[in-house]
Formats: C-alpha cells, structure tokens, sequence
C-alpha cells in the first residue's frame, strides 16, 4: 500500500486562536487544555490570516521567531509556503515577509530554502502607498531585522516586545514537541519522539500523518523508541535522561 505523506493543513478561526497561546504566542484568552499542534503550522497561519491589515498579531510573531528560532524547524515551515499564500489575502505580500525573515535569519543556513521561494520587488509592509511609506522609512528608519531584505518596514511598525511571547522554559514546559527539541534540535524525528511519548501505542504510519513526515522516518523512530523503552524497563529511564 502506498503511504501519502499528510498535506500542510492551516488553523483556521478558534481553532487558530486557541493554538496561539498553546504555542507561546501571548494573544487572545488563554485556553487551558488546548491542543499543542506544531509550532510551524501556527506561525503559517497566524501570518496568512494576519496579512496584509492585522500587525499586532504579525509583531508577536516576528518576536516569537526571534525568540525561538533554533527550535523552529525550518524544512516544516518551508512545507505550509504554499497553503499559506493561498490562503492569504495578499499573496505576494506573504511570500515577501517569509522571505524577509528567512533573511532576517539568514546567518541560519536553514532558511535559504525559504529565501529562494520569493522573487518579487521589494514590498512595503502596510499596504499603504509606497510615497506614504517611504516617507515614513525616511522619517523614522526601517525595522533593523528586515533591514536590506525585500520587505521594507519602517521602525516601529511591528512591535518587538519579549513580553509577548513566552521564554523557552514556559513553552517546553507544557508543550512537548518544543521541548523534545531542545533535547534533539528541531527535526521530524524529534516530533515523532515527543509524539511517541504521548501515545506509545502509535503506528509508524499514524504517527507520519500525525508529524507531517516520511513514513521511513516515523518507522525508525518507532524502532528506536521500542529499544529505548526495553533498555530503560531494565536499568530505569532516570538512569538514561541523565545520558541524553
């Protein structure tokens, strides 16, 4: 039987709104319980609903990657590109501010696939036009992070405030794959382990739909997780944290 590998899906509505706190995003209520899903398919889709006219959910996000970059896992975010443009309301202008904080990041060599994905002008962030925001880029200089990138933002526009976004710890605390991350680096392995932890009964195939990967890569992670549960029904999992 074939595997077909899931299809990025957007959050979308309340579903949207009760991941973004989930994640680490401090926006909306808090939902106690809420589903932890991705963090990448949060970020796609907070930007493809806050595109063009919404830049307070568009700064804490800005501020969330700055924070977390070395968790987020780049080749799962380059996936949702494509849903996440044809979801926006401007295209062109989503494309731009992924394509300027892959160079934002750039120092990252994980974002290049990303930055390759837009080959448009340089576009200014508000939507406004270009005389009204080149005259306010002028005034007040640009936005230091996407400083030389194709998206211009005058400083200012998108508040960079730490506040609005929790730390490593409060998110790895209650949200599992980040914090299989920080043992591992962002990867699909590391979603299937964190995964695994919680529903060790998974197959290899659900497990891939449930990550977003390859059915190898969820088979092997299966594989190596039954050795690991055998090795620590012997010696004791404290004994094999203290190893990790």
């Amino acid at each position: 039987m074939t595997f077909h590998r899931a299809p990025p899906v957007l959050l979308r509505g309340q579903e949207l709104e009760q991941s973004l706190r989930a994640v680490g995003l401090r926006l909306g209520a808090s939902h106690a319980g809420a589903a932890c899903p991705a963090p990448e398919q949060v970020l796609m889709s907070a930007v493809a609903a806050a595109i063009p006219n919404d830049l307070r959910t568009l700064s804490v996000v800005t501020t969330w990657i700055g924070v977390h970059n070395a968790r987020v896992h780049v080749a799962e975010l380059a996936r949702y590109l494509d849903a996440g443009a044809a979801a926006c309301r401007d295209p062109a202008l989503f494309a731009a501010y992924w394509s300027g904080v892959a160079h934002w990041q750039r120092a990252d060599v994980r974002w290049g696939k990303v930055a390759a994905r837009f080959h448009g002008p340089a576009m200014y962030l508000s939507g406004l036009p270009a005389e009204v925001e080149l005259a306010q880029i002028q005034r007040k200089g640009e936005d230091p992070r996407f400083l030389g990138s194709r998206l211009r933002v005058p400083q200012g526009m998108l508040r960079d405030r730490k506040a609005d976004v929790d730390d490593a710890a409060a998110l790895s605390a209650r949200h599992a794959w980040y914090r299989e991350r920080l043992r591992q680096g962002p990867s699909y392995r590391a979603d299937c382990w964190a995964e695994l932890e919680r529903s060790p009964e998974l197959r290899a195939a659900d497990l891939a739909r449930a990550v977003g990967c390859t059915y190898p890569v969820a088979h092997a992670t299966v594989m190596d997780q039954s050795v690991w549960r055998s090795i620590a029904s012997h010696t004791g999992p404290g004994a094999l944290d203290a190893e990790r």
